[in-house]
């Protein structure tokens, strides 16, 4: 009897016996990529003041609970370091802040599951050097939130003398 049950535990079934069985979390998968067409996809040189640029898209996931965010980059900016990016989204937020210093555009995925610095994906305007790397801030602040809703994608220019354009951007992650 006893070494019965105990192979049994090594065959083809899930559980010894007695032992509970537990369902993995069904997971779901969400996504949203901001339509930055030229000419609003210009980022308004600083200054003075500020220069801003915001852009907005709305999803729809019901019943969809965020465990996971990344958000992909490409922008083309001669000093990275002027730049402030923010996503936003049901009361969360996320920055990332001055992540190249004087070092031009920045292509990637911002990841918090990553290996690489955030640093990685500075002065990278070529696309098959397209990295993945930490996202230097939390977007594991979005966790707990519903999908569903708009998303708002902001980048501020601190300072005026150079310019730049957002190529392209887009959110996705995991729910449950």
């Amino acid at each position: 009897g006893q070494v019965e049950e105990f192979e049994h535990c090594f065959a083809d079934t899930p559980r010894c016996p007695g032992q509970p069985v537990y369902a993995p979390a069904k997971l779901t998968n969400f996504e949203g990529t901001f339509n930055v067409n030229a000419p609003d996809n210009r980022i308004p040189q600083g200054g003075g003041t500020a220069g801003a640029a915001s852009w907005t898209v709305s999803i729809v996931a019901p019943g969809c609970t965020i465990s996971d965010v990344n958000l992909e980059l490409d922008i083309t900016h001669t000093f990275m370091g002027d730049l402030t990016v923010s996503l936003n989204h049901e009361g969360a937020g996320t920055m990332f802040a001055q992540i190249c210093g004087s070092t031009d555009d920045w292509l990637g995925t911002l990841d918090d599951d990553a290996m690489g610095p955030p640093t990685a994906g500075c002065g990278n305007g070529d696309p098959s050097l397209f990295t993945t790397t930490q996202s230097g801030s939390a977007l594991d602040g979005f966790d707990g939130k519903p999908a569903s809703g708009d998303w708002t994608l902001d980048i501020n220019d601190a300072f005026g003398g150079d310019s730049g354009v957002l190529n392209a951007s887009r959110f996705y992650g995991t729910c449950e």
